[in-house]
């Protein structure tokens, strides 16, 4: 902190380490002072490297992006696996799906109370947090009214993780607050 923000920083560090204030991302993204310290930096897209003013050794390389569809000699059997932890899929139904590592950062409940609200308004749609939690007995937060219409798959191995991608309708993958980083 002190390298990144001078004696702002370092009163702030001080102060997270006596517990009398929580580390502020917002106003002190711990990515400034890594830079300032690195030769380079490499960045997996634009807006984070238009953060910083200082452009000179900061590069972007995007995440791959694959032209070749990759299709599993199984697919129908494994989307058919998804499908079966989602209890099926209705013909205009919505999937919603939150991939990855599900903790407070990715505001999980704050997804809740939005499908929650989205489906009191009569909108048929089921959310699936694709991915382990790390929010100790998660799925005793999801409210009663929406147990049958939230899934929480657990570590999906590849080709079913590509099967999720591919029945979802609508990804939302939240950050907040955001430690400078832009999810894939």
């Amino acid at each position: 902190l002190e390298t990144g923000y001078g004696k702002e920083g370092l009163l702030h560090y001080k102060q997270i380490k006596e517990k009398s204030c929580y580390p502020d991302n917002d106003k002190f993204p711990m990515c400034v002072s890594v830079q300032k310290k690195a030769r380079a930096t490499i960045f997996h897209n634009h807006w984070s490297k238009r953060q910083f003013t200082q452009t000179e050794d900061i590069y972007v390389v995007p995440h791959p992006c694959f032209d070749k569809h990759i299709v599993s000699e199984n697919k129908e059997g494994l989307k058919q696996t998804i499908l079966n932890k989602l209890n099926g899929k209705g013909t205009h139904q919505i999937v919603i799906g939150c991939f990855g590592y599900i903790n407070e950062n990715k505001r999980p409940y704050r997804v809740l109370e939005a499908i929650s609200q989205l489906i009191n308004e009569g909108f048929d749609i089921k959310l699936a947090f694709w991915g382990n939690s790390n929010i100790e007995n998660f799925e005793d937060y999801i409210p009663e009214h929406l147990k049958k219409r939230v899934l929480v798959s657990g570590y999906l191995p590849r080709d079913e993780y590509v099967c999720a991608l591919e029945i979802t309708d609508i990804v939302l993958n939240l950050r907040y607050p955001s430690m400078g980083e832009a999810s894939g």
